[in-house]
């Protein structure tokens, strides 16, 4: 028996009559249509920082709705923390004023920023890597397909048994 789902109404219809069954299925469905976005994000973000790459992964939010997302696992792997800074970049800081106030003797560690002279940065911009938005654009239409597809076979899985 094939079950066809078109609608959003109908797929929550379906899913509403079968209860946590159905939430169930949802989620491993959805699990495994966004495999490929997965697999791109890691691609992707493998050419700048394996760190990061081995930390994507698909996020779920606890709680009762069915939501997904792929991205970087933080709390799982908190070593992958700069991922937002590989996929957005960062401004530079620049020596707006000359050294002095209460840091310039009392810490030396703040010594290096007045060796550097006005205007001038001292710590360099870091340029956008996306990984992120070119695994999206790539895969999207995959995932929609996959998604159809996943859902009716657990639907057929479901009412077989």
């Amino acid at each position: 028996m094939i079950v066809d789902v078109r609608g959003i109404e109908e797929f929550n219809f379906a899913l509403r009559k079968l209860g946590r069954q159905g939430e169930n299925m949802a989620r491993r469905a959805i699990r495994r249509a966004v495999k490929p976005m997965v697999q791109a994000y890691k691609t992707n973000a493998a050419t700048y920082s394996r760190t990061i790459a081995q930390a994507i992964g698909v996020i779920q939010p606890r709680g009762k709705k069915i939501l997904f997302g792929v991205g970087v696992r933080k709390k799982k792997h908190p070593e992958a923390w700069y991922a937002h800074i590989v996929e957005f970049g960062a401004q530079g800081i620049k020596r707006k004023s000359s050294p002095g106030g209460r840091f310039r003797k009392s810490n030396p560690s703040f010594a290096w920023v007045g060796k550097k002279k006005k205007g001038e940065r001292y710590r360099v911009d870091l340029p956008p890597r996306p990984f992120a938005k070119p695994a999206i654009q790539q895969t999207q239409s995959i995932v929609e397909v996959n998604l159809g597809k996943e859902m009716n076979r657990e639907f057929e899985r479901v009412l077989k048994s």
